[in-house]
This record gives structure tokens, sequence and C-alpha cells, in this order.
């Protein structure tokens, strides 16, 4: 199941904020990055890339980003689209008694694709000849990944509500004074709301839109990129003493190391054939969810046949799994 804060006298949002004033809306977030205009130094820690911070509710980031207007009407963000997998149109059809188990299995299923979308999000960025030219920008924000943003950019009436204790209209947005505003730039990428600014224009940065959900990348977890590891992490945050703490409640380690020496498939002899190739990151970069090669499953989630899983992490070595425990 998705972990939730365990704190006393929560207040969750409802599913509309369409009967509320613009006051009384929640905040949301999005993060805009861009190149440097210069040629950016080789020694700077900023890998060429400018990061700003934008906090507000819906109404106040529209007018600031017309164009992207709708992404914002949209929030909060759902997180991995699960409709190919196990949509949950399929929820009302069931039986009472298959609701329960339909829900169970579903925040399981969830989270494992989550997990296979970071390690696929990764690999794409290890492709010799990708032609996203968003994957130069992707791989240089997971580098920069554990530093702050360079800029935040908030009205003096809204840091006011993010500075009162009162916590409804902040649960969809990381403040300075939380851990997790120090890797938020991982955090906003990884929910879809990080867009990249080019000639006046925005293009969204996740390929796959959002993989963790508004609530999540705000209420739950602490990203970091862990650089010595191919394989993610994930523990609890212990609040000793402390009757209500801040998100966030969980760190999750997405590892994130030098790509692996990969040589073209050719060999002179057995000795001389690369264990890793580019083949095998490509394919498991561009596997679909459903069959074909390495899928997630064979099938969509049917009340009959449940659900077969085939691949949440790559079977080829080295290629790094992401973090669901």
């Amino acid at each position: 199941m998705i972990p939730v804060s365990l704190v006393n006298n929560q207040k969750f949002l409802g599913c509309s904020d369409k009967s509320v004033s613009e006051k009384q809306s929640p905040l949301y977030q999005i993060l805009i990055v861009e190149e440097e205009t210069e040629e950016p130094n080789s020694l700077s820690p900023n890998l060429g890339l400018k990061t700003r911070v934008y906090t507000g509710n819906k109404a106040e980031l529209k007018r600031k980003f017309e164009k992207i207007s709708q992404d914002i009407d949209n929030l909060p963000n759902e997180g991995v689209n699960m409709d190919d997998v196990m949509s949950l149109k399929l929820y009302e059809s069931l039986a009472e008694k298959d609701k329960l188990l339909f829900i169970d299995q579903y925040s399981a299923v969830r989270r494992l694709l989550q997990v296979r979308k970071i390690s696929q999000l990764i690999a794409q960025t290890w492709l010799k000849d990708s032609k996203d030219k968003n994957m130069d920008i992707i791989t240089k924000l997971l580098l920069r990944g554990n530093e702050p943003p360079d800029k935040h950019i908030i009205k003096n009436k809204d840091r006011q509500i993010i500075m009162s204790e009162d916590t409804k209209n902040r649960q969809m947005i990381i403040i300075p004074s939380q851990e997790h505003w120090q890797t938020i730039c991982l955090n906003l990428f990884f929910c879809g709301q990080a867009y990249l600014k080019q000639d006046n224009k925005f293009y969204q940065l996740n390929p796959y839109g959002s993989i963790m959900s508004t609530y999540e990348s705000a209420s739950l977890y602490i990203l970091e990129i862990g650089w010595d590891s191919f394989a993610g992490v994930m523990k609890e945050i212990q609040h000793t003493g402390v009757a209500n703490p801040l998100p966030p409640y969980y760190k999750a380690v997405i590892p994130y190391p030098p790509r692996p020496d990969v040589a073209d498939e050719k060999g002179e002899n057995e000795l001389s054939k690369p264990i890793l190739t580019d083949k095998m990151i490509r394919s498991w970069a561009k596997a679909d969810d459903v069959g074909g090669n390495l899928p997630f499953c064979e099938q969509r989630w049917n009340p009959d046949d449940g659900i077969n899983i085939k691949y949440v992490v790559s079977p080829y070595p080295y290629m790094v799994a992401s973090t669901c425990s």
C-alpha cells in the first residue's frame, strides 16, 4: 500500500477546488529549467542549467505560464499512468466482494510500475544516439539533483500561507523549511511538474508525464540520487519525539551510477564479446508495458486472470533497479 503520514489531526483536500476562492485554493509548484545562455564553465557545479521553482495557486501559475495552463488546470498529477495495465475504471464493474482485493492489488502493481519506469528512464539517458533533446537536460538535472533550486519565486501572500500553522493549502508543495527542499527539483521532475524553457516555449521534461503523484512528491518522499549504486534503497525517516512532524516521511535513493562501458556487439572471439550492449539498453529503455519484448505484464488485469507481472527490473546486468520497499 502507498504509505500515509503517521501524524494526528490531518485534513486531506477534497477532489475539487472549484468551490473555494482563489485566496483559499491550494498551492502548487512548477520547476522551470533553462540552459545558460553563455558557454557553461566546465567547472561550474550547476552543469549549465538554471533552475527556478514557482509557487502559487492555479490562477497565479496560469497567469504566469499561459502556455502550460492546461497542465496546471490538471494539477494535482496522479502519477504513473495505469490505464493500459490496471485501469481504475474497472473498479465499478466489479462485485462488492472483489473490490477490496482490486484496490490492494492496484496499490502493489502501481508501485512496481513506478519502479520500472524510473529504471527505464535512467536507461534512456544512457542511449548513445538518443533523438530526444531533453535527455541531455534530464541527465544534467539528475546529476545535480541533490542541489536546491537556484531561485524560488513566490508572492508575499503565499509566503504567509506557507509560514502559517494551517497546512491544508500546502499539502501539494514543498516549503524551504522541509528536508526535501534540498532535492525539490527531483521531486518536481518525477511528479511531472518540471518544464524546459527554450525560445519562450515550454516542454515537459519527464517523458512519461509523471511517475510519482503530486501528493507523493510533496507529502511523502525525499528523493536522493545515489551515484555509487545500481540498486535503490528506501527507508522510513524517524521523527522521534515530534508529535506532528512535517513531511517527508520516507527517503528514496534513486541509483544513477556512471553509464557502464558498452561496446558494439561484434567481437573477434567469445572472450571479447561485451556483457552489456547498447542494444540491450535500448531494448529495456523502449520496452512496452503490455506485450512485446520485456513487458511489464503479458496482458491487462482482468477479473478472471488477474495480472501476470513479468519484468519490473531489467534482466540484463548492470541496468539499475529502482526501489519499492
